[in-house]
């Protein structure tokens, strides 16, 4: 008998740990969605990337489709418009409208950014069971963050800044908890905020500071523990 066969034993009669729980729950909802209300999720999704397109291509002076931002859009919505992985979107209780959220006031303005959205695309894969956690800035933040919090320390921008880039020192002495990526310090704070943002548009994670003065936590709901236990095979 494995010591994970004995661990569920030991729990009392008719009840699971809590982490064999959380990652029952989840996969329990996904597989419980109608295939017609995930297909048509799906389509929605497709929708959704469609009106971002062409919003990029509309600020563009040649309107043109072969724009490198509406490429990566379009195969982004390839990997997402897709009834697995609407499944899992709607487990998460998350809506695609965050793909065209405004960045700005201006209505002509900055839409969700485009590194996110491609982050996004790798949490849910993974969440769904489809792929390993693969972008190695979501692995090094999301791992810190779990770290963090087991210790009970609080995860900062700083921090997670820290996390994508072994190359940035930093005076707290929390930083020795991190998992460290080694991406240049230049672009630690672009692959940082990106990771983060896809965290909380699928509500995995929150800020519970401020926008300058973030400190981010994980979210107290059964999807944001499903992932937990997730990071903590990664």
């Amino acid at each position: 008998m494995t010591a994970k066969k004995q661990k569920s034993v030991q729990a009392p009669a008719g009840q699971q740990s809590n982490e064999e729980q959380a990652a029952y729950i989840f996969a329990d909802v996904i597989k419980a969605i109608d295939e017609d209300a995930a297909k048509a999720f799906a389509l929605t999704i497709g929708a959704t990337f469609d009106e971002r397109v062409q919003f990029e291509i509309s600020r563009s002076s040649t309107g043109s489709a072969d724009m490198p931002k509406v490429k990566k859009l379009n195969s982004y919505r390839a990997k997402l418009a897709l009834p697995s992985m609407a499944r899992v979107m709607m487990a998460l209780g998350v809506s695609p409208a965050f793909i065209n959220a405004r960045q700005v006031k201006e209505v002509d303005g900055d839409r969700f950014n485009i590194y996110a959205i491609d982050k996004v695309v790798d949490f849910v894969r993974a969440l769904g069971g489809h792929a390993k956690l693969a972008n190695a800035h979501n692995i090094a933040i999301a791992k810190s963050m779990l770290i963090f919090e087991e210790h009970d320390k609080p995860f900062t921008g700083e921090m997670a800044m820290c996390a994508a880039s072994d190359k940035i020192r930093s005076q707290d002495p929390n930083a020795k908890l991190l998992r460290r990526h080694n991406v240049d310090k230049a672009t630690a704070g672009t692959q940082a905020s990106s990771t983060l943002n896809a965290l909380m548009a699928l509500g995995l994670v929150i800020n519970k500071g401020t926008k300058r003065a973030a400190t981010y936590v994980f979210a107290n709901t059964d999807q944001a523990g499903a992932f937990k236990e997730l990071l903590k095979t990664v």
